[in-house]
């Protein structure tokens, strides 16, 4: 209910609110572990809609540890779309190219989508690369990114 209540007010333009709701959440202990993974995802995407980085970052990085951990593969896909937002948000759209591939390769198998919160990171993340990249850079890129095994995936990410 947590999770669902913290997307509803991040759609209705309620960041704070999202993120204290999760993180009350996550301090809680009341979570199974695969809801920990999507929290801290979703936490990630909060914190970088508000363009605070750092925190982001560690929600980051624990939510792919705990992803791995759990086997929750649509997690990790979610948590290195928004390490491709934080990777464009601080000067590296080539990896946030590949990992838009990864991305996009992921949900192409069908095996999950996307919800409020990834449209937006892929909305932001997206509309930065094309900014900053030629048109066959981006193509090259998440070509190569599409190739990506989740493990390597989730050490790219990592590096954001």
């Amino acid at each position: 209910a947590h999770i669902t209540l913290a997307e509803i007010r991040y759609a209705l333009g309620d960041i704070d609110d999202s993120i204290r709701i999760v993180r009350e959440l996550l301090e809680s202990g009341r979570q199974s572990r695969r809801q920990t993974t999507v929290a801290l995802g979703n936490l990630a995407g909060y914190l970088l809609a508000q363009d605070r980085i750092d925190e982001a970052r560690l929600a980051m990085i624990e939510g792919l540890r705990t992803a791995r951990a759990v086997g929750h593969s649509a997690s990790i896909a979610r948590v290195v779309e928004h390490a491709a937002l934080m990777s464009a948000l601080t000067g590296e759209p080539r990896r946030a190219a590949r990992l838009l591939g990864y991305g996009r390769a992921f949900y192409a198998r069908g095996s999950a989508s996307r919800e409020h919160t990834e449209d937006v990171t892929l909305a932001r993340a997206s509309a930065l690369v094309v900014a900053a990249l030629r048109a066959d850079e981006i193509a090259a890129l998440m070509a190569e990114g599409e190739t990506l095994g989740e493990a390597e995936a989730c050490e790219i990410a990592r590096g954001a």
